[in-house]
C-alpha cells in the first residue's frame, strides 16, 4: 500500500509597498496586507456620504432625543439603520443596531452628529474591550463645533426654560440623505434639492388668477400671463414723443428707444418745474463696485448762499428738519451747522475766540506773558508760598516783638537813673533783678 502524496504550497510574503507613494490605486488586491485599508477606502469618492435607512431622531421624555432604528427618513419599517461617514479619504459605513439617546439643553442651539474613525494601526472598542478610541458615536455638539468629517442627523433649536423637547425644536435641513440607495432616493421626500419640484409648479388656475405664489412656470404659461396683463392694449400701436409728453392715452406702447428719448429730454430741458415730485419709496442703486450718487443741483453767485436743501417732514405735527449746504461746501442740519473732517470747528464756532493759541511752562521764574502756567509750575510754586507760610509763623510778629519789649523795660527812676523792673539774665542759669522794695539788687542761681 503506497502512502498518500500531499502538495504543500508555501506563500512567501511580499515586501511591503509604500501605498501613499504610487501614482494609482486600485481596489483591494491578491496578498494585499491591510484588507480593512483597502475595503474602507473603496467606495470613497464615489458614493456620497449620508444617511440610508434608520437614524430617525424623535423626542422622548423632558429633553431626551431618541434616535431610532424602527423608521427611516421616509417612515418607513427599517430592521437597522445605515449611514456613510467620510473621513481622511476613508468611506465608513455605520451601521446601527440598538436604539440610542442623547440629552439636549435647554437655552441653546444643538447639532446631533454621528461620528466615525478609522487609522491604521489605532485599535478601537469594536476590536478590543480594552480600547479607549470608539469606533462610532453619535453626540451633541454647539454651533461652530461641527467638524467635515461628521453627519449630522438633525438641528435642535430650544429656548431657554423648555422642559419637554417637540418635534418643533428639531430642524433636519442639514441632515444629508446617502446618495446610492435607490429605495431610499425614490423614498425621499426631496432627492434632488437642486431642481425644482413639480409639486411645486404653477398650474393654469395659478395664471388665469394671477396668483402671486413662488411657484415655477413653463414658457407656454409665462407668455399667457404676459399676454393676459396686456389685455385690452393694443400691442401694435407704439406711443409718440408727442404722446409721451401729452401723457392722455394708455393705450400705446412707448418703445425702449422712445422712452431713453422722452427722458433724456426731460433731463435736459430749460423749463424750470415747479412742484414736488412725491414717491413713495425712492432708492438710488449702483452695479456692483460703483458708488450711487444722488445729486442736488443749485446755482448762487454767493457762495455763502444755501444751493440746496434736502428736507424731512413728519405728516403727523408738521415738523420740518432739512439739510441744507452752501457753495462753500458747508452742510447745515435744522439751523446748525454740521462739522466733518474737511470742515472742523474753528475757535470762534466753539466761543473760544479770545483764547490765545499759547505755548506752556513749568518755570516759576519766567516773567513771560505769552506762555500758560503748567500744573507743574502751579505746584511748585504752590509747595514755595506754603513753605514761606509756615517760616513766617514760627517767627515773633511785629506786634509781639513791641509787647514783649514793653514788659522787658521800665521807666522807674531811681536816684536819677533808670530800672529793670523784670529780670536781666546775665547767663544761662543766672541773672539779676532789683528789689525796689528792699532797694537791693538780688542775683540768682538757677
Amino acid at each position: 500500500m503506497t502512502s498518500p502524496q500531499f502538495e504543500e504550497t508555501i506563500i512567501l510574503p511580499p515586501a511591503l509597498v509604500d501605498l501613499n507613494a504610487l501614482p494609482l490605486l486600485t481596489d483591494t488586491q491578491y496578498l494585499e496586507a491591510f484588507t480593512s485599508q483597502s475595503l474602507n477606502r473603496k467606495f470613497c469618492g464615489v458614493v456620497r456620504r449620508g444617511i440610508f435607512r434608520g437614524y430617525a431622531c424623535e423626542p422622548g421624555s423632558g429633553l431626551n432625543l431618541g434616535i431610532n432604528i424602527g423608521k427611516n427618513a421616509s417612515g418607513e419599517p427599517a430592521t437597522f439603520g445605515v449611514a456613510l461617514v467620510e473621513r481622511d479619504d476613508y468611506l465608513l459605513t455605520v451601521r446601527q443596531q440598538h436604539d440610542m439617546s442623547v440629552t439636549l439643553q435647554a437655552g441653546k442651539t444643538s447639532y446631533v452628529v454621528l461620528e466615525a474613525i478609522y487609522q491604521h494601526g489605532l485599535k478601537t472598542t469594536q476590536v478590543d474591550i480594552n480600547a479607549t478610541q470608539e469606533a462610532a458615536c453619535i453626540k451633541v455638539v454647539g454651533e461652530g463645533e461641527v467638524q467635515s468629517h461628521h453627519l449630522v442627523l438633525c438641528k435642535a433649536v430650544i429656548p431657554a426654560g423648555t422642559t419637554q423637547l417637540t418635534m418643533l425644536h428639531l430642524n433636519f435641513d442639514e441632515r444629508e440623505q446617502g446618495g446610492y440607495d435607490l429605495e431610499g432616493h425614490v423614498n425621499h421626500p426631496d432627492p434632488h434639492v437642486q431642481y425644482e419640484r413639480k409639486d411645486n409648479a404653477a398650474t393654469d388656475d395659478d395664471i388665469n388668477k394671477t396668483s402671486y405664489d413662488e411657484k415655477h412656470v413653463k414658457l407656454p404659461q409665462f407668455w399667457k400671463g404676459i399676454y393676459k396683463k396686456l389685455d385690452g392694449y393694443n400691442i401694435d400701436t407704439k406711443a409718440s414723443q408727442s404722446d409721451a409728453e401729452a401723457g392722455t392715452n394708455d393705450t400705446k406702447w412707448m418703445s425702449p428707444l422712445k422712452v431713453m428719448q422722452w427722458w433724456n429730454k426731460l433731463k435736459t430741458t430749460s423749463l424750470a418745474i415747479a412742484g414736488f415730485w412725491s414717491f413713495r419709496n425712492l432708492k438710488v442703486d449702483s452695479t456692483d463696485n460703483n458708488s450711487p450718487v444722488l445729486y442736488v443741483e443749485g446755482h448762487r453767485s454767493n457762495a455763502s448762499d444755501t444751493i440746496g436743501t434736502i428736507s424731512f417732514k413728519n405728516r403727523y405735527n408738521n415738523d420740518i428738519y432739512s439739510i441744507f449746504a452752501n457753495g462753500k461746501g458747508d452742510l447745515f442740519w435744522h439751523g446748525h451747522k454740521i462739522y466733518h473732517e474737511g470742515n472742523k470747528p474753528s475757535k470762534a464756532d466753539v466761543g473760544l475766540s479770545s483764547v490765545v493759541n499759547a505755548g506752556q511752562s513749568s518755570s516759576v521764574t519766567s516773567t513771560s506773558t505769552s506762555t500758560y502756567a503748567t500744573t507743574a509750575g502751579v505746584k511748585t510754586a504752590y509747595d514755595k508760598a506754603v513753605s514761606a507760610l509756615n517760616t513766617a509763623n514760627s517767627k515773633m510778629t511785629q506786634t509781639q516783638g513791641d509787647a514783649r519789649y514793653a514788659s522787658l523795660t521800665s521807666d522807674q527812676n531811681i536816684n536819677g537813673k533808670n530800672t529793670f523792673a523784670e529780670e536781666i539774665g546775665v547767663t544761662e542759669k543766672s541773672s539779676i533783678k532789683y528789689d525796689p522794695t528792699s532797694e537791693t539788687i538780688q542775683f540768682k542761681f538757677s
